[in-house]
């Protein structure tokens, strides 16, 4: 009797464990994140590993980010009007993250054009927007290698309104994760609110 009694007992406790195991495994599954990024890439081919000079004059590798991502932008300096936009909303877009979310991002601009944008000229130009933005330039094959692994279009052309040229370029903003695998692309028609809440989402 009291050993059928040992039995029902061990039964239930066995029971009450497989019950607690379960709902703990469905709250593991539910923590996991299922969110599918409208920008999201997956499978390409576009980025990798780079060897810059920074602000200061130093050889800048894409080893030396050490955060989890990094939000890369191309353009130039001398841009009128785009490429200022664009890095005001990035850098808007990043102020709007949690901080703990802004700790795991680099915020990197690389020029385009580094005929004119020295390091020096990067430096004063990034320092405009944020502190932590770094700027990345190069001898004129470093760049053209950078822009063919990013697939930027970039091409010199000559304005006649100017007494200098301008570039013509494609422009987007692109987060990589820090093993130089491309996650989203965010367009010119993105707005920051909605760039900050994506980021939100694929990073918390």
């Amino acid at each position: 009797m009291m050993q059928n009694k040992w039995f029902k007992t061990a039964l239930v406790a066995l029971i009450g464990a497989m019950i607690i195991s379960f709902a703990l495994l469905n709250m593991q599954n539910s923590a996991v994140s299922t969110y599918q990024s409208p920008r999201a890439i997956s499978g390409s081919s576009i980025g990798g590993g780079f060897s810059l000079i920074d602000e200061d004059g130093g050889v800048f590798t894409d080893q030396d980010l050490k955060r989890p991502y990094r939000l890369i932008y191309f353009g130039f300096t001398y841009c009128p009007a785009i490429c200022p936009t664009e890095l005001a909303k990035t850098v808007k877009a990043f102020n709007q993250l949690p901080v703990e979310i802004q700790e795991s991002i680099d915020l990197v601009f690389i020029t385009i054009d580094p005929e004119r944008d020295t390091p020096e000229v990067m430096k004063q130009y990034t320092d405009m927007f944020h502190p932590r933005l770094i700027g990345l330039s190069g001898a004129q094959d470093q760049i053209e290698a950078v822009l063919s692994q990013y697939k930027v279009y970039a091409a010199k052309v000559q304005d006649d309104t100017m007494s200098d040229y301008t570039m013509d370029h494609s422009s987007y903003i692109y987060l990589f994760n820090n093993d130089n695998q491309l996650r989203a692309m965010y367009r010119m028609s993105d707005e920051a609110p909605f760039i900050a809440d994506d980021l939100f989402n694929l990073l918390k």
